[in-house]
């Protein structure tokens, strides 16, 4: 348990949001609040060096729920608040993603839908993929269910009573083992009318949704939970990375005209295309800035910390034959040369295995259907998005302008200037997103 917070409170105020960005190779933590005048202020942030996570064995699994505790409780400490939030990005989690289809009929369909009727229809959905700490395994042997909300009154014969019923109402199949993790509105639908954005007033005898279901594998998602709880943390929301990602790079007129997401994070990468104001397309790809720096490692027979600085500092997404005659020293631990390395050779290793990445992405874009139109622009972020070039190479490989996205668009303007970098997008979007939620 953290010390100074009151466990039992811990996901009942609104004042402080935190949210926790579990990746691949790093942690992030980030605290924000909305201030007096309405802005969305961060108190604090803290990020871990690289960590070889393997939460199948016991002294990785401690050293990970460890280093939340304390990455928290330096920001609590930091803004001088007791009671948090805890909203978690599951950046490195391996998902695919179905689609799948929810509706309500309506008795009294003269009069609008009500925002109790655009609730209920993503709710029922939000029982199946808003999971808490503790998962319901044995009400149903074919699924593996969230617990849901359960009146004080109720006996538990009452409540797997009411459990089967969602499942009867609302199931449909999955594979044993497998966990839902997030659902994404894909589009409103009104009786034969689709694409409206704003069902609100809106009168229909049938009320539904087009959803994108993120599913992983159950197994990872209580090894998670497993952690969070041994952290002494409750999870009040949960996110995928580049969902998250969205609420700090893309304004409203990127998701109306079409825009690719690309999300470049350290064992993984993701994509989220938004058109018309909705998320169309979602990606988990397992290649990221790891494959990259193993790359290097390989090739150059160097230590993984060697490997990595060399991509930071001297890399490149694009091969440049100006630099064919140029060299780099690698120097030892007592400062002496080790190892002279072209520079070219480096730069075409990076971009072998950048546009791998990228055609990866550039595939399943283009075998995603567009109703419509295509989107126009890609958006990167992501810790890998700094590499240099990458932007040249991703407009070329994808034929559209391409940009950095810079977590900046609904922040205070007095945010710390550390976290004006792509690699934190994901964990400031949660911030944004919980303290300003939208179905």
């Amino acid at each position: 348990m953290l010390k100074g917070i009151n466990k039992s409170v811990i996901v009942k105020t609104e004042k402080i949001v935190v949210a926790l960005d579990i990746g691949t190779t790093k942690i992030t933590v980030v605290g924000g609040k909305k201030n007096i005048a309405g802005n969305i202020e961060i108190i604090g942030y803290r990020i871990t060096p690289h960590l070889n996570f393997c939460l199948n064995e016991n002294t990785y699994f401690d050293k990970v729920c460890q280093t939340i505790k304390d990455l928290i409780g330096e920001v609590l400490r930091e803004s001088g608040n007791e009671i948090i939030n805890v909203n978690v990005i599951f950046g490195g989690l391996p998902f695919h993603t179905r689609d799948h289809y929810m509706s309500i009929f309506r008795h009294n369909y003269t009069s609008g839908i009500t925002q109790q009727e655009l609730e209920r229809v993503c709710d029922s959905s939000k029982l199946y993929m808003e999971p808490s700490v503790k998962i319901i395994s044995s009400v149903h042997e074919d699924f593996t269910l969230t617990s849901v909300k359960r009146k004080a009154d109720d006996t538990l014969e009452e409540y797997k009573k009411f459990v089967d019923e969602l499942i009867h109402d609302y199931a449909f199949e999955i594979s044993t083992g497998e966990f839902f993790i997030k659902y994404v509105p894909k589009a409103f639908l009104f009786d034969e009318e689709t694409g409206v954005k704003n069902p609100l007033g809106k009168t229909c005898l049938l009320f539904g949704t087009n959803l994108i279901l993120a599913v992983a594998k159950a197994e990872l998602i209580k090894k998670w939970y497993e952690c969070l709880s041994n952290a002494g943390l409750v999870m009040e929301k949960q996110f995928l990375e580049p969902i998250a990602s969205a609420e700090a790079v893309l304004d409203e007129n990127d998701k109306e005209e079409g825009v690719v997401l690309m999300d470049i994070g350290g064992a993984c990468s993701t994509i989220a295309v938004f058109q018309e104001g909705f998320i169309r397309h979602l990606k988990f790809i397992p290649l990221g800035g790891e494959n990259i720096t193993s790359d290097i490692m390989e090739k150059f027979s160097l230590t993984r910390d060697q490997a990595e600085k060399l991509k930071i500092e001297n890399g490149s997404a694009i091969a440049d034959e100006k630099n064919r005659d140029e060299s780099i020293i690698i120097t030892n631990s007592s400062g002496n040369p080790e190892k002279e390395i072209s520079v070219i050779s480096l730069n075409e290793t990076i971009q072998q295995r950048m546009e791998e990445i990228v055609d990866y992405i550039n595939f399943s874009i283009k075998k995603a259907s567009f109703e419509k139109r295509f989107p126009s622009k890609t958006v990167l972020t992501g810790g890998g998005a700094l590499l240099k070039n990458l932007v040249n190479l991703v407009t070329i490989k994808t034929k559209m302008p391409a940009r950095i996205g810079y977590p900046d668009l609904n922040l205070e303007t007095n945010t710390f200037y550390g976290l004006k970098n792509p690699m934190y997008a994901a964990a400031i979007g949660a911030v944004i997103k919980s303290i300003n939620p939208k179905i």
